[in-house]
């Protein structure tokens, strides 16, 4: 894993090798296994290597003729690719990134369509004196650029982009009412660049810049599949087939791996897989838990306890009683990159959980993030049912809600059976004026007039979204909606030298799903979403899951947790301990509503978080930790760098 970052100027003048430097030297805590940087005129590449492959070449470039690449990552089909590329092609050293330009040079910009992992690359073409970057799918590794008419520059982090001390350091107003949009909230939210001029490359998508024009496009999308006959035993076998590929790929590396392992149904599955490959042909296995001693009724050692007895991995569990407010509310917090609002949510205990993590020697970190939104699917399964003449499922189906209510009976089956099988322009129309009408709830704290724009903002998301996913079936628009762009907590990086591995963002399992019939992923006799959801997940994994997780999950409300260290009088510390409170010089929030609305909850639950996070935001960024990170704005950029950079 790798931070990259890349330079063209469009007016002419030379790239500062200092600068370049900088961008390394700013990211050094967390990518600390060798650097490079290259400057030749009016271009820049620079890289920093956090080595968790074997392959992997740390600090050394990758070069072929006129190419040049600085890439983060992980490819889960080598074989393949060096099977299909043209044998003039084929590159001489074995690292990913070099597999990567050997691609783009076989097949030009369509070589992101045939890639499959976890990367983020940019590559410099002196032929047509251009730079083309992507990122993924899953969106584990994060890529910004800042463009105007002179430059373009792109990185993994903000603030590398930031180390140019010309580069304007001005909030994005617009990009604060996205986030506070309930659209980008409740949902899943995306990366954002934050400052003006700031934009995040959207995971699945790519980037090439030429002459001064930058453009950006989607290079995957989704759309209704042709009927598959598959029996349901043949699906459960693929479904299982594909989660275990994900999860092997996901274990290549030069150091221990380390398992998130909580008592839910996502991060079991990938421990118990993981666990069940032969021991000569992995790494060594720790698993990593958060457990609760006082909290008793959020503890779920019951079921993490199954999993450890079954599977040889070494555990390792943090009480985690008082560390679930916002990570920048711990005094100990130490940030080494330039986090959002969005991403300042995750709790402390997750960042001491990562510090553990690091001690014990693991650099790749397992995870069961986004395995719920995939999985999840939907009550919503008639379309499916009616488009491939399951009439018996459905009138089974159809009487189950018809037992619980007549009334909503005949809108599912109306709205999300019937009503999908309209022609497109008449359904695309109907699909628009159902996200137009869905109410938008707003606490009164929020001024009048924020309230007017944040609906008008959240209007237009839920259009976007409607508008890009040309999807029939209910469920698999749903899902779809839940995991592009991928959710905060894959895409957010972590302070420690330590690389997320996602098995549910793998393209191949997530294309596998969102084909899969809509009603085995869904138990209809079953009142209660946890019970009901992940039907398909439950059964591919018998006998492999012990059922004590796999059939008794119920999941568990973290809430009482969350109010202990978010009380009242919690948050009414916090907040006073600086001089001013942006939220209310901003105009964010009402003091007295907002104060009441803490009173009445009882600490900061839901909507209370988001500006919770948007304050610690405001306080980090004025002469606060994160601000540390980002040198003093000058017009002189070669002065600048000179008193800015060590040594």
């Amino acid at each position: 894993m790798s931070a990259i970052a890349a330079i063209v100027q469009w007016d002419g003048q030379p790239v500062e090798p200092l600068l370049l430097h900088a961008m390394n030297e700013c990211i050094a805590r967390r990518y600390p296994d060798g650097a490079w940087t290259w400057a030749e005129g009016t271009v820049g590449l620079a890289q920093a290597d956090l080595a968790t492959l074997p392959e992997d070449e740390p600090g050394v470039p990758v070069v072929a003729g006129e190419l040049r690449i600085v890439a983060s990552c992980r490819l889960d089909n080598r074989a393949e690719l060096y099977q299909t590329l043209p044998p003039r092609y084929l590159p001489t050293s074995n690292t990913d990134a070099a597999l990567i330009l050997a691609a783009y040079l076989a097949w030009g910009e369509a070589c992101v369509e045939r890639l499959l992992g976890d990367w983020a690359f940019a590559i410099w073409d002196e032929r047509s004196h251009s730079l083309f970057a992507a990122r993924d799918l899953g969106g584990a590794r994060q890529l910004f650029f800042y463009s105007d008419r002179d430059r373009l520059i792109l990185a993994t982090d903000r603030a590398q982009i930031l180390q140019d001390p010309t580069v304007p350091l001005r909030i994005d107003d617009e990009q604060v009412l996205e986030y506070l949009a309930p659209a980008f909230q409740w949902y899943n939210g995306w990366d954002q660049g934050l400052f003006r001029g700031f934009r995040a490359l959207a995971a699945g998508a790519c980037l090439t810049a030429r002459d001064g024009r930058v453009v950006t496009r989607s290079f995957w999308d989704w759309r209704d599949q042709p009927v598959d006959r598959r029996s349901e035993a043949e699906w459960l076998e693929q479904y299982l087939h594909m989660l275990d590929e994900a999860v092997r790929c996901r274990l290549r590396s030069r150091s221990h791996v380390a398992i998130e392992l909580s008592g839910g149904l996502d991060s079991p599955a990938v421990a118990s897989l993981a666990g069940r490959v032969p021991a000569s042909e992995r790494p060594e296995l720790h698993s990593f838990s958060l457990v609760f001693d006082e909290a008793t009724e959020v503890d779920e050692r019951a079921r993490i306890w199954p999993v450890l007895e079954r599977y040889p991995l070494h555990a390792h569990m943090l009480p985690a009683d008082l560390l679930y407010a916002p990570q920048f509310m711990d005094a100990q917090w130490t940030p080494y990159t330039l986090l959002g609002p969005q991403e300042l949510r995750m709790p402390s205990a997750v960042t001491r959980l990562y510090d553990l993590v690091e001690q014990t020697g693991c650099r790749v970190l397992l995870t069961g993030d986004l395995g719920d939104a995939l999985n999840g699917g939907s009550e919503l399964v008639y379309f499916d049912l009616l488009r491939r003449q399951r009439f018996g499922e459905l009138a089974r189906r159809f009487g189950v809600d018809l037992g619980r209510s007549w009334q909503a009976a005949l809108l599912k089956l109306s709205l999300f059976g019937v009503a999908p099988l309209a022609p497109w322009p008449l359904l695309a129309s109907g699909l628009g004026f159902w996200e137009r009408r869905k109410p938008i709830d707003l606490p009164g704290y929020l001024p009048p007039r924020l309230q007017q724009r944040v609906r008008e903002v959240d209007h237009a998301i839920r259009q976007v979204r409607q508008q890009r996913f040309m999807v029939r079936c209910p469920v698999a628009r749903g899902t779809l909606a839940e995991i592009t762009p991928p959710m905060v907590p894959v895409t957010m990086p972590v302070a420690q030298p330590l690389e997320r591995r996602h098995p549910y963002t793998d393209r191949r399992l997530i294309e596998l799903v969102l084909a899969m019939p809509a009603e085995l992923k869904w138990e209809h006799a079953e009142r209660t979403f946890l019970r009901a959801s992940r039907l398909h997940h439950r059964q591919a994994l018998a006998g492999i899951l012990p059922d004590a997780v796999r059939v008794g999950n119920v999941g568990v409300d973290f809430s009482p947790v969350i109010e202990r260290c978010l009380s009242p009088d919690a948050i009414r510390a916090w907040f006073t301990c600086g001089p001013i409170t942006h939220i209310f010089e901003r105009g964010y929030a009402q003091p007295k509503p907002f104060w009441a609305e803490v009173e009445q909850s009882r600490g900061a639950t839901g909507y209370l978080i988001t500006l919770l996070c948007l304050e610690g935001w405001f306080r980090s960024l004025d002469n606060g930790a994160i601000r540390q990170l980002i040198p003093p704005r000058s017009a002189s950029r070669r002065q600048a760098l000179a008193l800015s950079t060590p040594g």
